[in-house]
């Protein structure tokens, strides 16, 4: 059960990448997805519930067949399809993820919090798929194979990378580099105001015309 448990974890981690994109490409601009930014994230996030029932339910199975002495091989199974499946949709998600950063580039370079945040869930998606590559082949060669047996193989391609995914989230906020970019775009002046300013006779424009009252006059005279 706790192989089962840290198997399943990870997925949460991948939900926070999803809403994390989800919210970078809502600020960018729909020009910079494929898909719309609601439609992606529902997709993902199904996917991603599908994929944790699945390792939870064969991570149960394996847990009480073991218990009772039987074959764990319907359970580890079912455990393994789920995360090779949750692999996969990692690798589309990675795809997406490459679009959206290089058709929003420009933004990014001139806006250092949202390129920070890029960069973060860049690495983040990097390392979940160094993880879930290994788990896959660990769980294909079963609970007594090469990989599970050896913790070194754990620690570096298990431990080490969710620490690189959750710790970059650690050090480059989103939920804080978000509402820095959201300060630094409500105290940029408006243009009008600057172009205002820059001109000594802005405020002439706006005042009326000396030529308006005898007019007046003398429209009031003819009648």
């Amino acid at each position: 059960m706790q192989t089962a448990v840290l198997i399943m974890g990870p997925a949460w981690t991948q939900s926070g990448i999803y809403i994390t994109l989800w919210v970078l490409i809502s600020i960018l601009g729909r020009k910079v997805s494929p898909l719309p930014p609601s439609k992606y994230l529902l997709i993902c996030l199904c996917v991603d519930v599908v994929c944790l029932a699945a390792q939870a339910t064969g991570g149960g199975l394996a847990g009480s067949e073991s218990d009772e002495g039987k074959s764990t091989k319907p359970g580890t199974t079912t455990m393994t399809v789920g995360i090779i499946a949750q692999l996969v949709s990692t690798f589309l998600f990675s795809i997406l993820l490459v679009i959206v950063c290089y058709r929003g580039l420009p933004q990014l370079r001139k806006n250092k919090p949202l390129g920070y945040i890029a960069a973060a869930t860049i690495l983040a998606t990097i390392m979940m798929i160094i993880r879930g590559i290994y788990r896959s082949i660990e769980l294909t060669q079963g609970w007594t194979g090469y990989l599970i047996t050896h913790q070194l193989y754990t620690i570096g391609l298990d431990a080490i990378p969710m620490v690189f995914a959750m710790g970059v989230y650690v050090f480059l906020n989103p939920a804080i580099l978000f509402q820095v970019h959201k300060k630094m775009t409500a105290e940029r002046p408006p243009i009008n105001k600057s172009l205002g300013s820059d001109s000594g006779s802005g405020s002439d424009s706006h005042s009326p015309s000396p030529v308006g009252k005898p007019e007046m006059a003398m429209a009031r005279d003819i009648v």
